[in-house]
């Protein structure tokens, strides 16, 4: 990937961005207090998670996890795959799917992700701007915030999954689930691409 970050404004077309969010609303089957007490330093830190694919905290080997999507995620799924594969110039396997949530005095703290790229999608219809919510990005040493992506419904980053980010918090006046969809990716190394990769970057 030649940048390290992609933001993408109306991702979806109009119709297949409103079919998501309604079916994925559709389902209200969230749990709290997930990354409590995830390092020693956080006492009382959560967020609302669901867990849909291969949900687990060390990136996993699955088979078969595309075909497990429901048809509007899988929908999703085909042009974030379309658009990882002109970005990146190699077949993105999936590797994980969820998605995170949080209402005001939440926000996430700062990491870096497994896998070798980052997807978030905002789905929530009617979002203000002046409720805040966006994800930040900072440097390699965390002593300094690079990049603010705000947001926006139906609104694609992407991004090296080393990078240190987090979700921000939203304001007092919001009372919605800022809500993201997450997919998490990895080098096909069985698909041809990544091997005219490999080699491209061999001879650099």
């Amino acid at each position: 990937m030649e940048q390290d970050f992609y933001v993408i404004d109306d991702f979806l077309p109009y119709a297949e961005a409103n079919l998501f969010h309604d079916t994925f609303f559709s389902d209200r089957s969230w749990n709290t207090h997930w990354n409590r007490n995830r390092k020693n330093n956080e006492v009382g830190q959560w967020n609302w998670h669901r867990s849909i694919a291969n949900d687990v905290r060390d990136m996993g080997e699955i088979d078969h996890l595309v075909e497990q999507l429901d048809d509007s995620t899988r929908m999703l799924w085909d042009h974030v795959d379309e658009l990882l594969t002109d970005i990146s110039k190699v077949k993105q396997k999936l590797v994980r799917y969820y998605s995170n949530s949080h209402t005001y005095g939440q926000d996430g703290y700062i990491h870096r992700d497994d896998g070798d790229l980052t997807v978030l999608y905002y789905p929530c219809q009617n979002w203000k701007t002046e409720w805040e919510g966006g994800t930040s990005f900072y440097n390699e040493e965390i002593t300094d915030c690079i990049k603010y992506v705000s947001y926006k419904f139906n609104r694609l980053i992407v991004f090296r999954a080393n990078i240190p980010h987090r979700a921000m918090p939203v304001t007092r006046n919001c009372y919605e689930l800022r809500t993201s969809v997450v997919f998490k990716t990895d080098k096909d190394t069985n698909h041809p691409s990544y091997f005219e990769w490999y080699n491209s970057r061999s001879k650099q």
